[in-house]
């Protein structure tokens, strides 16, 4: 008994050894063409790479403000409350910081992810 199509299988499950004998039998197909198989990617233009540039530097410079000057008034409002005051509020600023990260979020994620 044979099946409708049985005897289009047996010539499709030819195997290649090589990638190029497959991509010649891909080539042969009037339907395909090497333009489907690779396209070329569009290069930006000189005006958009400047724009890009630009636009990275500005973002870059931006955060690092916000870091300089957070840092420096850290330090000024540290030096206001003197050593004791300051050296309690970084301990303190550390201990919230770690159990934080290294308690409270877990444990929240595993509630979480249990009552899923």
């Amino acid at each position: 008994m044979n099946i409708v199509g049985e005897d289009e299988n047996e010539t499709d499950d030819e195997e290649y050894d090589d990638i190029d004998a497959l991509l010649g039998e891909l080539y042969k197909d009037p339907d395909m063409s090497g333009n489907q198989v690779k396209k070329e990617e569009k290069q930006p233009s000189r005006v958009e790479a400047c724009c890009d540039k630009f636009l990275l530097i500005l973002a870059w410079t931006i955060a690092n403000l916000g870091v300089i000057s957070s840092a420096f008034f850290v330090i000024l409002y540290s030096m206001q409350w003197g050593a004791t005051k300051a050296n309690a509020w970084l301990v303190s600023f550390i201990l919230s910081f770690v159990q934080n990260a290294f308690f409270a979020d877990p444990i929240k994620v595993s509630t979480l992810q249990c009552s899923i």
